[in-house]
């Protein structure tokens, strides 16, 4: 007889659980210490404006890739937002 090995819901959340965002980290404060719109903020980061409102509003979350762009930025605003200007896609 073996074990079975199939990850629960529970034990998942435990192996990635959702990044919390410090409130210095939000996205709103993150976008008005850069002096940006929610529209410039929302082209920067490759989404469309509603879907960077909907963060602001609370009712949807950044994951993680999007979380660690927004960390960039409040910790080294200028650099990042250069070099992710510089990205044509």
């Amino acid at each position: 007889m073996t074990t079975s090995t199939k990850t629960k819901p529970a034990d998942a959340r435990k192996l990635h659980p959702e990044p919390a965002v410090p409130v210095e980290v939000s996205p709103e404060n993150v976008r008005k210490s850069a002096g940006l719109s929610q529209n410039q903020m929302a082209d920067l980061l490759g989404m469309s404006e509603f879907g960077y409102a909907q963060w602001e509003a609370g009712s949807r979350k950044p994951g993680g890739p999007a979380y660690r762009l927004l960390h960039l930025i409040s910790r080294d605003g200028q650099t990042v937002i250069d070099a992710l200007r510089t990205i044509k896609v």
